[in-house]
């Protein structure tokens, strides 16, 4: 990337540069990425800012934007500014707010080593865990999953969503009269997002009269010793692996 490209994307706001990423997510921005689809996709009064992202395909471009984004939050938090609120639902017209699922997005995408997610319902098959599966797949992601719900329903959420994996992530479920796990993303021990409920992180449908919160926080401390302490109950506690319902 050339320093005037990059000087370029740096004069993006956060706000518009989430937005183009969950455009090219939803895959509503042709790919590669062209001035032409920039501009059909309403992102006109900032596409002579995005020069680095021309010719670009979708993987790559998020790849990209998510290095700025986190570039940024490294600043904000060494800055002393370092917690971010998410919301959707009734109060979501705050500026600056975004929804959670949003987040989670851009944390798969900036991954380099590890994700641990907390807290999925066994019922939920939410088009982000393909987009982590990939993750996993595309860079070699050690990735753990803990459940809530019986073992049987945890089975057939490791065969229906990790249908063609060979190698599915390490899942666990906290399956009754076990204690709820919390509801967190641990992304590389360094990042972590604190949800209020089991779908906040997810990008399922809303139910409007509903709240989904939860808090971004850059704190590696705080997110090596979470991780920790999961991995303990996974480990010798009272969360048992799921394994594959047997062909």
């Amino acid at each position: 990337m050339s320093s005037t490209a990059n000087l370029g994307i740096h004069r993006v706001s956060r706000d518009d540069l989430r937005r183009l990423m969950r455009t090219i997510y939803q895959g509503h921005l042709e790919s590669p990425i062209s001035r032409r689809g920039l501009m059909l996709a309403k992102f006109g009064d900032i596409e002579g800012n995005l020069d680095c992202l021309i010719g670009l395909d979708a993987k790559a471009a998020l790849a990209l934007l998510g290095a700025v984004l986190l570039e940024r939050g490294q600043h904000q938090a060494h800055s002393g500014g370092g917690g971010e609120l998410l919301w959707a639902g009734p109060g979501a017209e705050c500026h600056g707010l975004r929804e959670p699922s949003d987040l989670v997005a851009e944390r798969i995408a900036q991954a380099e080593r590890r994700i641990v997610w907390s807290g999925l319902p066994t019922t939920s098959r939410s088009r982000l865990l393909q987009t982590l599966y990939a993750a996993q797949r595309g860079r070699s992601l050690e990735v753990d999953l803990i459940l809530v719900g019986d073992m049987p329903s945890a089975q057939r959420f490791v065969d229906e969503v990790f249908v063609h994996s060979q190698t599915p992530p390490t899942c666990y479920v906290a399956a009754p009269p076990s204690p709820a796990p919390p509801q967190c993303l641990i992304v590389d021990e360094a990042h972590l997002l604190l949800a209020t409920g089991p779908s906040a992180l997810l990008d399922e449908p809303d139910t409007p009269e509903l709240i989904k919160q939860a808090l971004a926080l850059h704190a590696p401390a705080l997110a090596q010793t979470l991780n920790a302490q999961l991995q303990a109950l996974c480990a010798s506690g009272p969360y048992a692996q799921v394994l594959r319902t047997p062909k």
